[in-house]
């Protein structure tokens, strides 16, 4: 077992994160080498647990109350910042570096992984810059897919100087391969322009710029004066991820064609779309911009103090009630909010406030990843606002337990009824403490024709509290499930008289003309190519967004849709036209779940079970 003595001399370098410094030293037998120390709470990472593409451990060991990763240094002696200024200093070519980095994330991309961070201070190259080694990538996962949570980040600058804008968990878009590709569009610009594109020193400003705000040009650095190369930085730079490369190899290959000089004859167009793998719809909602307006005015009438908002959202199963309402809270970054939902279940109609308990286990979260200060008057002010009652939303959402310091249930004999009115008047005291710190609470209830009947009660209560302030409700429901004597129909009468400014938005099937943008958007083509398609499927799906997808997606892995880089997007419209589609929700699920192997399908049942 090696100790840190036996290393010498050390020299520290940057850190990769507050816990996790990194050293360069020299051993007598293992020669140059990196020391990642961690704490020894972490979880250790032995060396067959590394991905293939990070550095692998040459060997591993503990000293007091540190666990050191031991990492081959040979040959990689510059840094990010070093690799920097000699490419500013005409030292070294900035595209063999990026042409280096990019083949580093191919080989990550090709084994599965979507890395979620491209930390600059993990990277080390070569003295020509030809290799490239990455020390750590603690975020990497073999998901394909990941819709990160809607909270507040609590990573370092330093990794938020690279995140993409939907891995920030603020913008309602799925995570993929494709974030990593914004990761490497902002490692290539900094390389070239010297600095990164967004410098904020804000955590959340920087998370603003990422997802709001346009980079400065490259036109002006020496070091980038190849259009080409200023062209495949902006497409990997695009906010959305369908307006950026689409693979990691067209990335490659489009780098590796600036190598070769610049043919006027024959203008460079980025492949954006060359190895294409999944087909990749746009988070876009057609036919919804008046209603998201609608939202946008509502929370910024809650948020100015003029009075708590309802907005109430009804519409077909599939018509985007939830999409809708999951575009907000982008609009909402840099102001004091917190937005939180629940999501009503149909199979857990008989317990209590199920989605609003997730809404309130959401917020205690939020307010925990306050500075410690904050925290502290937090703490403070919600505990006197609890008093006794604490133990109530406590044994309802854990979450609240680290705030409010619960202590256990007194013996009492006072009923379930009773216990459930101490209930609302409390979470109704806590948000007014929320109110009171400046903050608006957006509170999102979704599927709310199975909501259970004291969620109900809850809503009609909080609608007759004169003194809450900035709160904007946000209900949802299908309507095509609620009838005259449903019991969510009485709430909603009852809602209508209450003193809160209210807004009813009714989400309609979309119109053939949509359906045309949407697909020649999807599909990267014209309107008028897309037109027989867009017509077929109007006629299969009604103009329902979640049926109009979710045929797409059928089309696509029976491969009566297809795509392939000679002739980008095909498709067989006599054997779409022959096809049956079901409006039911559980039965296209159910469909595609049978095309996966039967211990896939049981894992499947064992996941909605729990």
């Amino acid at each position: 077992m090696h100790q840190l003595a036996e290393f010498s001399p050390i020299n520290e370098l940057a850190p990769l994160g507050s816990e996790q410094r990194v050293f360069v030293a020299e051993h007598p037998k293992l020669g140059n080498v990196f020391l990642l120390q961690h704490p020894k709470a972490f979880v250790n990472q032995q060396q067959a647990e590394r991905p293939g593409f990070v550095a692998p451990a040459i060997t591993a060991f503990t000293d007091d109350h540190w666990r050191y990763l031991v990492l081959s240094a040979t040959p990689y002696p510059l840094s990010f910042r070093q690799l920097q200024q000699r490419i500013q200093q005409g030292q070294l070519s900035g595209l063999n570096a990026i042409i280096s980095l990019t083949q580093l994330l191919l080989k990550a991309h090709q084994a599965g992984y979507i890395l979620r961070e491209l930390n600059a201070e993990a990277l080390y190259w070569s003295e020509d810059a030809s290799q490239v080694l990455l020390l750590h990538c603690p975020q990497a996962s073999t998901i394909q897919t990941v819709r990160p949570g809607l909270s507040n980040t609590t990573l370092a600058l330093q990794s938020l100087q690279t995140l993409a804008p939907e891995a920030s968990g603020r913008i309602n878009c799925p995570l993929d391969q494709r974030a990593d590709l914004y990761s490497l569009g902002v490692l290539a610009y900094a390389l070239l322009a010297g600095d990164f594109p967004f410098t904020q020193q804000d955590a959340l400003a920087l998370i603003h710029a990422h997802i709001a705000k346009a980079p400065p040009s490259l036109t002006e650095h020496h070091t980038a004066k190849d259009g080409r190369l200023q062209q495949i930085i902006q497409a990997l730079l695009q906010k959305d991820p369908n307006q950026r490369y689409q693979s990691v190899t067209a990335v490659l290959a489009d780098f590796e064609r600036c190598l070769q000089p610049y043919n006027e004859q024959s203008p460079f167009e980025p492949a954006l779309y060359q190895g294409m793998q999944r087909l990749l719809f746009t988070e876009h909602l057609y036919e919804r911009e008046q209603d998201l307006e609608t939202l946008v005015q509502a929370f910024h009438e809650a948020s100015s103090g003029a009075g708590s908002q309802l907005v109430v959202v009804r519409g077909y199963s599939g018509s985007g009630k939830t999409s809708l309402i999951e575009q907000l809270p982008p609009k909402t970054l840099g102001s004091k909010s917190f937005f939180i939902q629940g999501k009503q279940d149909q199979y857990l109609q008989s317990r209590f406030y199920s989605a609003l308990s997730a809404a309130l286990a959401q917020l205690a979260e939020a307010i925990l990843q306050e500075p410690t200060d904050a925290l502290q008057r937090w703490c403070h002010q919600l505990q006197q606002a609890a008093g006794e009652d604490a133990y109530l939303l406590c044994e309802l959402a854990p979450e609240w337990q680290p705030i409010l310091q619960a202590g256990p249930k007194a013996p009492t004999n006072t009923s379930g009824n009773t216990e459930l009115r101490r209930f609302d008047q409390l979470t109704y005291r806590l948000l007014q403490v929320v109110a009171n710190q400046g903050y608006t609470v957006i509170l999102f209830l979704d599927d709310l024709q199975w909501a259970d009947r004291a969620t109900l009660r809850w809503l009609e209560q909080l609608a007759c509290e004169h003194d809450q302030q900035r709160l904007l409700l946000l209900l949802s429901y299908r309507d095509n499930e609620v009838q005259e004597q449903h019991p969510l129909s009485f709430t909603l009468e009852a809602l209508a008289r209450s003193p809160m400014v209210q807004h009813q938005l009714e989400l309609t099937p979309l119109s053939a003309q949509a359906i045309l943008h949407l697909l020649a958007d999807t599909l990267q083509t014209s309107t008028a190519e897309v037109s027989p398609l867009a017509e077929l499927l109007l006629q299969k799906t009604s103009g329902n967004p979640f049926y109009l997808k979710q045929l797409m997606q059928k089309l696509y892995e029976t491969q009566l849709l297809q795509y392939n880089d000679a002739v980008g997007w095909h498709w067989d419209s006599r054997a779409i036209a022959q096809l049956n589609i079901t409006d039911n929700h559980a039965a296209i699920t159910s469909e595609r779940l049978s095309r996966y192997s039967t211990k896939i399908q049981r894992l499947f049942q064992y996941c909605t079970l729990g």
